[in-house]
């Protein structure tokens, strides 16, 4: 039956996820007795999408109603930070970053870095 197989295939996933989270905690140890830098790094996008609303009020009653014209503005923002320099460097950006942006990005986290050599960790960026 699928029903029974369901289990096994949760279970087989599990084991594949700590087997990927093992490999990454072993690769992390290399790099820090290494003398690596290691900076995590990801993206926020931050957005009020407003919504057309329409109340309606008996004669002689008051209502309030949140109004919103799906125009306020949008940004991005994307950080690096590491365990020894905590935040090390955060641009935003109106919208969105393009590869362009992104690389100039990039560019201020090894220039925050000087010489260093980084093991940066992106997330879905």
């Amino acid at each position: 039956m699928v029903v029974d197989r369901a289990p096994q295939r949760k279970t087989q996933r599990q084991d594949e996820f700590d087997r990927a989270v093992l490999a990454l905690d072993v690769r992390i140890k290399e790099i820090i007795a290494k003398g690596g830098h290691l900076i995590f790094a990801d993206e926020s996008i931050f957005a009020a999408r407003g919504f057309q609303n329409r109340a309606y009020a008996r004669p002689y009653e008051n209502i309030c109603v949140e109004d919103r014209t799906g125009k306020q503005p949008c940004q991005a923002v994307c950080a690096a930070v590491c365990a020894c320099h905590q935040l090390l460097h955060i641009e935003g950006e109106d919208y969105s970053f393009d590869a362009e942006k992104f690389l100039n990005f990039l560019k201020g986290v090894a220039g925050a870095c000087g010489k260093e050599r980084i093991y940066l960790f992106l997330d879905n960026s």
